[in-house]
């Protein structure tokens, strides 16, 4: 009979904490629209964004490669020298003192980089000294180099801490959830893109990056990982959230061999992170999870009610106390839920 009533409880209370514990890998939807239609970000979302500065104010975003690159667009450094230049990084919050700065050693622009159409808009920024990660702090994942199919990306976010709808700056870094655009429709309403450039927004407007913005990161998850992903640096783009007029970033799929050979060639390759792969799959077995818990908490049961009416005295004290054992495990864990 206890048996029986404990079954009831825990049933009871995995109905009504059923939709509480479901889990979702997207972002949830916060309110406070800013950027333009965005809102505040929170620590440790976005840790690899930067802010690019010149003599202590935010000129730029970028993003941290590895321990020694950053990455910004070309036409935010082109004619700054090294020593103008300072990356601060580890807070969301440029009022504040908090962050690490770091001094830029060199300054390596595209190449091909055009002002007049902003093609080949990428640079890397040598910082020092070299940046130690922590949870404020850490290094985007790039695209392969290959070409991208944009329909499967999603969901994506661009970040940065420029002008708002309100036109002005933010102190905490804002984000805002954008859509990939199809090439070939962008080039409508864009008719400057090239084929290394990648639009992003929406046809009503409403949401985009804007001016203090550039050389941030455009992020997405892949169509085979729940990671995030930076496929674009924010670029250019005709006015700032209005409708057809979406934002123009440089896609970085197109650039990943020029960042291999440039930082090879200052002496520090770019060392990629490693995506994390350890995370138990869908289709893999949680020893955590609710179904398995009670999987243990049916053997244990089976045994204790076994082992009751074959042993007498303390051992049966023993299986009764594993059994409630058991049980506190797993009403402890659907609390947690």
């Amino acid at each position: 009979m206890l048996t029986f009533y404990i079954l009831l409880l825990l049933l009871s209370i995995k109905h009504s904490t059923a939709g509480s514990a479901e889990k979702t890998h997207q972002r949830p939807k916060r309110l406070n629209p800013q950027i333009i239609g965005g809102s505040d970000s929170r620590p440790g979302d976005w840790p690899w964004q930067v802010s690019v500065q010149k003599d202590k104010t935010h000129i730029c975003g970028g993003s941290i490669l590895d321990s020694w690159w950053v990455l910004t667009a070309a036409h935010c450094v082109r004619k700054l020298r090294a020593d103008h230049i300072s990356v601060n990084m580890g807070t969301i919050n440029l009022r504040r003192n908090g962050g690490e700065r770091h001094k830029v050693a060199e300054v390596r622009v595209h190449p091909d980089f055009n002002l007049s159409t902003f093609e080949a808009d990428a640079a890397l920024l040598q910082v020092k000294p070299r940046i130690k990660f922590s949870q404020s702090q850490d290094p985007v994942l790039l695209p392969p180099d290959e070409e991208m199919d944009t329909s499967s990306w999603a969901p994506c976010f661009v970040i940065g801490w420029g002008v708002t709808r309100n036109e002005k700056r933010p102190a905490i870094l804002q984000e805002v959830e954008v859509e990939l655009i199809d090439w070939q429709h962008c080039q409508k309403w864009a008719p400057g893109i090239t084929e290394n450039m990648v639009c992003a927004g929406f046809e009503e407007g409403g949401r985009d990056a804007c001016q203090g913005d550039s050389g941030g990161p455009l992020m997405c998850q892949g169509p085979n990982s729940e990671s995030w992903i930076q496929i674009g640096i924010v670029s250019w783009g005709s006015g700032c959230g209005e409708s057809r007029s979406p934002g123009v970033y440089t896609l970085l799929s197109k650039y990943v061999d020029w960042i291999k050979n440039s930082t090879s060639e200052a002496g520090k390759p770019y060392t990629p992170r490693r995506e994390n792969t350890n995370k138990p799959s869908r289709e893999e077995s949680d020893p955590n999870s609710t179904p398995e818990l009670m999987a243990i908490f049916r053997r244990e049961m089976n045994q204790s009610v076994a082992e009751s009416f074959t042993i007498s005295g303390s051992c049966r004290i023993r299986a009764f106390l594993s059994m409630i054992t058991v049980t506190w495990r797993i009403l402890i864990y659907m609390i947690d839920e």
